[in-house]
Order: C-alpha cells, then structure tokens, then sequence
C-alpha cells in the first residue's frame, strides 16, 4: 500500500488519492507500533504527519465531499 500511494503522489493528479492511500497505511502501521510496543513509533507518527500535511491543501474539498448530503443518495 505504501508503494502504491508513493507512486499516486508522483503525478498532480492522482495526488490526493496517494496522500489518502498513504494516510490510511501509515495509520495502520502507527496504530501497530503503539499497540505492540516497537520502537520505531516517532518515525510513523512523523510519516502520518507528513500524509496528513500533503492533505491539508484539500481540506475543505475533503469535507465538504463527505459532510454535503446529496440529491442522489
């Protein structure tokens, strides 16, 4: 998953889709290291940081695709 999401940030316009890719495997991994005590926690929280980062940009689109009701649902 990290692959594939490094590979969508490479291009502008599949990357917004990577940042979530990466977003979601990086918390994946953070959630893993705390729960099973790794040493390498402050590594994949700065990676998380960095996925969430690359996603503020987008922000208010990102909310407002989740949070609108639409006609069609």
């Amino acid at each position: 998953m990290e692959l594939i999401g490094g590979i969508l940030l490479l291009t502008p316009r599949t990357s917004l889709l990577g940042a979530l890719v990466c977003l979601a495997a990086v918390a994946e991994v953070f959630v893993l290291n705390m729960t099973y005590d790794v040493p390498v926690k402050l590594l994949s929280f700065h990676l998380m940081l960095m996925s969430i980062f690359l996603l503020l940009p987008e922000l208010k689109r990102l909310l407002e695709a989740v949070l609108t009701p639409r006609a069609g649902r």
